[in-house]
């Protein structure tokens, strides 16, 4: 007999009893690679798209909300790549003081981007469980996801 395994939904934070099978789903997105998703399914309470997350090596399990994954998933590697370009000009010292300038305007571009991201996230959360702050805490920088 398998046992289900039990998580609360990031968004409105019911605990949920999920039951797994043998298939496993495509991992489209590109900053938790290392991730197998092996379920994917709709909150009872809430109704967002959630997935659950077991790590390839590890096997640390994730249940994450889809749309914030969405959400971050393109500006996470523009800003990564953005990170390497001015490290590249960085460690070339090359006279591209004006080349810096412009990727740092494009990385902070970015970040507000993310920044706005996620506060409507934040928001959408808070509608969503009906009280406070409680759950809103998982998408600050310091409960990344990834």
């Amino acid at each position: 007999m398998i046992f289900p395994i039990i998580k609360k939904c990031p968004c409105c934070n019911k605990v949920l009893f999920i039951k797994t099978n043998g298939t496993t789903y495509e991992n489209n997105f590109k900053n938790i690679q290392d991730y197998t998703v092996k379920k994917r399914f709709n909150c009872n309470n809430c109704g967002q798209d959630i997935a659950l997350f077991i790590h390839n090596k590890t096997g640390i399990q994730k249940l994450l909300w889809m749309e914030y994954l969405e959400n971050m998933d393109l500006l996470f590697f523009e800003l990564e790549d953005l990170r390497i370009k001015k490290k590249d000009l960085l460690n070339k010292k090359a006279d591209g003081s004006g080349a810096i300038k412009n990727i740092s305007k494009e990385i902070e571009k970015i970040k507000i981007q993310i920044s706005q991201k996620q506060s409507k996230l934040r928001i959408k959360v808070r509608l969503i469980a009906g009280h406070g702050s409680e759950n809103s805490d998982q998408l600050s920088d310091n409960h990344r996801f990834f």
